[in-house]
């Protein structure tokens, strides 16, 4: 099976390349970032030697952590290519099937109202347009699009996202290869629902109605049978449901909001070991001072299950613009409880082409 699904994926793009690259024009674009931080809590001798490690600004809504980005993109009026190559700077392999997040064609038919895309894909119709941005995309595979009006996309999607396996680890022809989605856009709202046969699902909703505001709620479901190499794996250890509510408003140089998660899970394995913290609270705000100067901070707030602690994080920072492609940021994280989370300060640096 997997053989067979490889042939036809590399079929796929060959036809479709061959069709995109007609009348085709190329973009490549990207950026390098990353930068320094310092523990400002744990001053041993032995974390003295090793204080400073790499960081771009690990923040939930104004950075991440320090990695590269490639991106190259080549389209026509019917179809095109779209390659994303991604990596932490310091990875011991900067070239493998992970940091390939998407190498894919697609082809449009009937004026974009059927679009078929092959590879390693991307959502580019359906995924869910919040915080958390979910989708069944990064997955080997096909997908089907029909967009028959404005408003309104329809997916159907082969691909290994989530499979079963035979015996001899390779993926089964089953209905865990297969997923659905579609998303209404209204004048006022917009609406995403999701299906993954083998048992996963999400969904999104969103407010549109007022100028300048966000307001956008989204859920995902995994209560699916998951595999490795043939052995079914403990659904105790997996199945959860994840919910999130975003709201920001911008006001002309001020932009703040705040995004609020929380997980649902029965098992003691969940919430004791893999997710402590099953809900956490994250205000955050934003000014242009000038073209040069950006004032920005943002707090998360970390709500345990049982008996744990709270506790906080607020990381107020400025950011520096030297050009439309450069830009450094230093920051101070300040923690409410040093020993769930340290104290730190960096300064970070990111350029895009």
């Amino acid at each position: 099976m997997k053989q067979i699904l490889s042939l036809l994926i590399v079929s796929f793009l060959t036809a479709v390349s061959i069709q995109a690259l007609n009348a085709s024009s190329l973009n490549i674009s990207g950026y390098m970032r990353s930068g320094l931080f310092a523990d400002l809590t744990d001053e041993s001798a032995e974390n003295r030697a090793n204080k400073f490690a790499s960081l771009y600004y690990d923040s939930k809504h104004f950075g991440g952590s320090s990695k590269s980005r490639f991106d190259l993109k080549y389209s026509s009026d019917n179809g095109g290519i779209f390659v994303r190559h991604e990596t932490t700077l310091t990875a011991s392999s900067p070239f493998s099937s992970s940091t390939l997040k998407r190498a894919m064609a697609y082809a449009s038919f009937f004026d974009n109202a059927v679009i078929a895309d092959g590879g390693k894909l991307y959502d580019r119709f359906t995924a869910q347009t919040g915080d958390k941005k979910s989708s069944f995309g990064s997955s080997l595979g096909t997908r089907l699009v029909l967009h028959p009006a404005d408003c309104l996309y329809l997916t159907a999607q082969a691909s290994d996202y989530n499979p079963s396996y035979n015996d001899d680890g390779n993926a089964k022809a089953d209905k865990n290869l297969f997923s659905l989605s579609a998303k209404y856009t209204a004048p006022y709202f917009f609406l995403t629902v999701a299906a993954h046969l083998s048992g996963i699902y999400y969904g999104c909703a969103g407010l549109t109605a007022i100028d300048n505001l966000t307001l956008i709620a989204e859920v995902f479901c995994d209560y699916g049978a998951h595999y490795k190499k043939g052995a079914k794996l403990d659904a105790a250890q997996v199945h959860y449901t994840r919910a999130d509510v975003w709201i920001a408003y911008k006001v002309a140089l001020f932009d703040f909001g705040v995004a609020g998660y929380v997980w649902f899970a029965e098992d003691e394995w969940f919430s004791k070991e893999a997710q402590r913290y099953v809900s956490f609270v994250n205000p955050y705000a934003k000014y242009v001072f000038s073209p040069l100067l950006t004032l920005q901070a943002d707090g998360v707030v970390y709500i345990p299950r049982d008996d744990g602690e709270l506790y906080a994080t607020l990381t107020p920072a400025l950011c520096f613009t030297a050009s439309k492609n450069a830009d450094a940021t230093l920051f101070l994280k300040i923690s409410s409880d040093s020993a769930q989370e340290h104290n730190t300060a960096g300064l970070g640096v990111r350029y895009k082409y």
